[in-house]
């Protein structure tokens, strides 16, 4: 009875415990399951942009794919990609330049350990030997001339670098000759299916040159008197054909030895330039910049210009020379030019342009309707330099000005209008002959910028300038952190940064003084940039960039 009454009074107290043991054992199995995890995401890959390119260079690419977020890194075959973005469908990242040519899986992996494989993605090409140019396109143009008998070619002289040329109407250029300071071309056209001559003169101790393979190859023609001078102060030489001479040339001298040098003046060459007659006496001691031959009558009158802006005329073919002209204002004769048909006085057209503005000076414009008697100074823009001035091959008194942003006129000069926009620093126009009205006329423009063509007679424009790689920078300055970062400093487009290895550049909205500004990457602080003046000034300032260019601020020096 007694056992029975303890159980009894125990027995709450046992279920009490029994059930603390159950809900504490239940608790316990909980705690320790762990349910499976979802499986991670298999990455899957679609692209990769670029996907040939070539080695030499740091290349930045574009992966494009699904489920990416994850990935921590990629390669190209065992060659490891820097990573610098990833989001769920792009990685941005970088492919080494010291990657050997061939052809490349892509791989990627997680961190947990999940991968994908785009077979054969990328092809890599050996590296460029030697230098090339990827842009920006254009520079600091001096002239540009279309073949007459070939409109498809073209040729084009730039300030500080030489010659290009074009075999496809300008949809690419290629460097013909590196000489800086190259004129204007002059095309002879030669027997019906030879290329024809081309004659180059220039500053610099360049001479005279000349092709007879479409500018691919190039050799020097000169008078024997060129030597001398070359060696004693220097001489500026001019090439010249003579309409309806298919072996005549002519060059002229300017020496830098002497304001009356003997050895200055006109030559002449009866085979190309293989041989040539001594100086014309009628010109010994002219320092020549300059000569024109009348349409009507090329074998007998002529006009010349010299370095002190004076101008002589001769209808004898050279023989003699009656007294000089000499224009208000004018230090030197830059360019003299006959329209190719007649005007209503009944004579050709005759320009002078004096000063000569790619050296500086101020360049004017001055026309005669009467052979040279009198002369009448054009102004197309008052105040602007007239750089040079294109006529149409076959519509009278329908020609172009190189002024500012480009000018036309309709009635021989007497009147004009400006271009339609898009030119900046306009110097010289190249007319393809054929077109029937202005307004069908194909026409380039060579500036202080870039080459553009028109198909309207230049009511719109279009850069043309692609592989002509004239744009040269003064200074240079490289990232210390980045070998594929750098700033230039150019005349023609200001400063300009890349950060892909000069594949491709963008402007910086820096002000820039001088075309050899200093510029200089801070070696212990990424992104600084300081960006000097340039030039000479009163109140010359330093700008500092903390951002690679994106912003500044200004630090006076005085």
């Amino acid at each position: 009875m007694k056992a029975r009454l303890m159980l009894l009074l125990f027995a709450p107290a046992i279920l009490a415990v029994f059930a603390l043991a159950s809900t504490a054992n239940a608790a316990g199995s909980q705690g320790s399951y762990q349910p499976p995890e979802p499986l991670a995401a298999t990455p899957g890959l679609t692209s990769i942009s670029p996907a040939v390119f070539s080695s030499g260079v740091n290349v930045p690419v574009t992966i494009s794919g699904t489920d990416l977020a994850l990935v921590t890194s990629a390669a190209l075959g065992d060659i490891p990609l820097a990573l610098e973005t990833v989001t769920n469908t792009q990685i941005i990242a970088v492919a080494p330049w010291s990657i050997e040519p061939g052809t490349y899986d892509l791989r990627v992996r997680t961190a947990a350990g999940m991968t994908a494989t785009l077979p054969a993605a990328v092809t890599v090409s050996a590296a460029v030997e030697g230098w090339a140019s990827s842009g920006p396109w254009g520079g600091d143009l001096w002239n540009v001339v279309v073949d007459p008998e070939d409109a498809a070619r073209l040729y084009v002289s730039a300030n500080r670098s030489g010659l290009f040329q074009t075999s496809n109407g300008g949809d690419s250029w290629e460097f013909s000759l590196i000489k800086p300071f190259a004129f204007r071309t002059q095309i002879v056209p030669t027997s019906l299916g030879q290329p024809p001559a081309l004659y180059l003169g220039g500053d610099g101790g360049m001479g005279m040159v000349r092709s007879l393979d479409y500018g691919q190859s190039w050799a020097l023609k000169v008078p024997a008197e060129f030597t001398e001078l070359q060696s004693n102060g220097g001489v500026v030489v001019r090439p010249f054909a003579q309409p309806g001479h298919r072996e005549r040339v002519f060059v002229t001298f300017q020496s830098y030895r002497q304001a009356d040098d003997p050895l200055a003046g006109l030559y002449r060459s009866a085979d190309r330039g293989e041989n040539w007659s001594s100086v014309l006496p009628s010109t010994s001691g002219l320092n020549l910049t300059a000569l024109a031959f009348d349409p009507a009558s090329p074998d007998l009158k002529w006009v010349i210009g010299t370095d002190s802006g004076q101008v002589y005329t001769s209808t004898n073919g050279g023989q003699s020379w009656g007294a000089p002209i000499s224009f208000p204002n004018a230090s030197f004769i830059g360019g003299l030019l006959f329209a190719p048909t007649l005007g209503g006085s009944g004579h050709h057209t005759l320009w002078a342009l004096t000063g000569d503005s790619n050296n500086g000076a101020t360049a004017y414009a001055y026309r005669s309707t009467d052979g040279g008697d009198t002369w009448t100074e054009v102004q197309v823009n008052p105040g602007s330099a007239v750089n040079g001035v294109t006529y149409h091959d076959t519509i009278p008194g329908l020609l172009w000005a190189g002024v500012d942003g480009g000018y036309a006129s309709e009635d021989d000069g007497l009147t004009w209008l400006p271009l339609g926009a898009g030119l900046q620093g306009a110097h010289d126009f190249a007319v393809v002959p054929g077109a029937s009205s202005k307004q069908t006329t194909t026409l380039f423009a060579a500036t202080a910028v870039s080459l553009y063509q028109s198909s309207d007679g230049g009511a719109t424009w279009q850069e043309a300038a692609t592989g002509l790689g004239a744009n040269l920078p003064g200074t240079l300055a490289v990232s210390p952190f980045n070998a594929d970062e750098a700033y230039a400093a150019t005349q023609s487009r200001g400063i300009l940064h890349t950060v892909d290895g000069g594949r491709s550049w963008r402007n910086l909205d820096i002000p820039m003084g001088g075309y050899r500004m200093g510029l200089a990457a801070d070696p212990f602080t990424n992104g600084k940039v300081y960006f000097g003046d340039g030039g000479y000034t009163s109140n010359p300032v330093v700008r500092v960039s903390l951002d690679h260019g994106k912003h500044f601020t200004e630090y006076p020096l005085v």
